[in-house]
């Protein structure tokens, strides 16, 4: 069950908080529009008090199918009645496929034994398919939806806003849904109210650090630079509660750091400078805390450093300064293949491209646009196999621009078909990437769609 996964992370003790409140507050820079006036959740409180929480992205959610539902409830207690007739003494006894969900059937059968235990056991039973299409993913949250509403204690509560903002922040990239991570967010900005007692500001870190990369990744799906001031605001909460030099505190200024360099990317000029020398700061400040030993650490520093300190070599056309950010990313490169870690990987090509691409365009060299093509479709290839379906449109659009640089070196060295075929390659790569830039909403990056294809237009 969902307590099973979580309860170990859950806050021992809650405190009292005001019976009424407008999570929404928290949220600080969110849009007007996003709010509406059906998002009052009722909740059991800290105490046991009735305690109202807006909501509103998790109220958008469609109601929950329970025809549906019960149908799925049905098939997998048929399943695991079979599969322990058939091997009975299996020693997996915690495998969810053997588990019998006796609250969910007998909620299914009758409507007064609709409680918590019912909602709880059906989100368990849902989660299974729920990135098979948005349907499922909207039936998993409207039932732990409504597990909020019948939760009966407080520690119900705090393990179901965790888990559901858990699951829904998993399901935005493979169903390029970037609306499932404002839930999380606010989820998580109501799950702070209830850190109390001993490990109250572990608590508090924990969950204004989930709300800020909630917030984060939201923004930059949607290109929205309200919502990643917003995630940055979360980080610089949630450092008040870590010691100074822990390993925490070095977290949350990596994070404050690669946010600043998200939102430089919404600014020009210098604006944006701006905020990638304060990125910069604020990696300083992480490394002067890191163990020489902490190699992980190291490769995250390195790998962020180096996509902050790109763009600002670009600003600057500094030369030296963007050979040093693909050096730092090149380590973190080589660290992170050794370990098949490939989202990470990926990143890491993405940002040397960038690099090379500055390089190409400074010196006309075509070797530099070249390395670059070959970084993005490394950067493609990685983010496919590592199922990130959103990373791989964005990558996609990216590819189509170094592309395009390459076929202009192409056409000027008067080589026709190979011009023609890295154009070919450049409108496949866009053809890609559209739908799911469309359907998640990807502002900033459907404007850089469609200035490739105007660039292929004219060719």
């Amino acid at each position: 069950m969902l307590r099973k996964l979580l309860q170990s992370l859950a806050p021992r003790d809650f405190v009292a908080a005001v019976a009424v409140l407008a999570v929404a507050a928290y949220f600080g820079f969110t849009h007007a529009p996003r709010f509406q006036a059906d998002a009052g959740f009722r909740v059991v409180g800290p105490h046991g008090e009735p305690l109202v929480v807006q909501l509103p992205e998790l109220a958008k959610i469609p109601p929950l199918d329970l025809a549906a539902a019960c149908g799925k409830v049905a098939a997998h207690n048929a399943r695991a009645r079979d599969l322990n007739r058939s091997a009975p003494d299996a020693e997996d006894d915690d495998d969810p496929a053997r588990s019998i969900h006796k609250a969910a059937a007998a909620g299914c059968a009758d409507p007064a034994a609709r409680n918590y235990a019912f909602y709880d056991e059906l989100g368990d039973i849902l989660n299974d398919q729920s990135g098979a299409s948005r349907f499922d993913a909207d039936q998993l949250i409207a039932a732990m939806r409504e597990a909020l509403r019948a939760a009966s204690t407080s520690e119900d509560v705090t393990v179901t806003l965790k888990g559901l903002e858990t699951r829904a922040t998993y399901l935005g990239d493979p169903l390029h849904a970037p609306e499932f991570y404002l839930i999380g967010a606010e989820l998580m900005a109501a799950h702070a109210l209830f850190c109390s007692g001993e490990q109250a500001a572990e608590c508090r870190v924990e969950s204004h650090r989930r709300r800020g990369e909630a917030l984060f990744d939201a923004g930059r799906w949607r290109a929205d630079a309200d919502l990643l001031r917003a995630g940055i605001a979360a980080y610089r909460v949630a450092l008040r509660d870590v010691p100074e030099k822990s390993t925490a505190w070095i977290d949350l200024h990596t994070l404050i750091g690669s946010a600043l360099g998200q939102l430089s990317e919404q600014v020009d000029g210098r604006a944006r400078a701006g905020l990638l020398v304060e990125a910069l700061q604020e990696y300083v400040q992480a490394r002067s805390a890191v163990d020489p030993s902490a190699e992980w650490t190291w490769a995250l520093i390195n790998q962020n450093v180096c996509s902050i300190r790109q763009p600002l070599a670009g600003i600057n056309l500094d030369r030296a300064e963007t050979r040093l950010a693909i050096e730092e990313c090149e380590k973190a490169r080589v660290y992170y293949f050794a370990r098949k870690q490939k989202t990470n990987e990926a990143a890491a090509h993405y940002n040397m491209a960038r690099a090379y691409e500055k390089l190409a365009k400074w010196d006309q060299d075509e070797a530099s646009a070249v390395q670059a093509v070959e970084h993005v479709r490394r950067t493609v290839a990685l983010y496919d196999e590592d199922g990130a379906v959103m990373s791989v449109a964005f990558a996609r659009v990216h590819l189509a621009e170094a592309l395009l640089d390459a076929g202009d070196f192409a056409k000027g060295r008067h080589e026709g078909e190979r011009a023609q075929a890295l154009l070919t390659d450049a409108r496949q790569s866009l053809d890609a990437a559209e739908p799911v830039l469309r359907a998640a909403k990807a502002a900033g990056y459907l404007e850089r769609l469609e200035a490739a294809r105007r660039r292929l237009d004219v060719r």
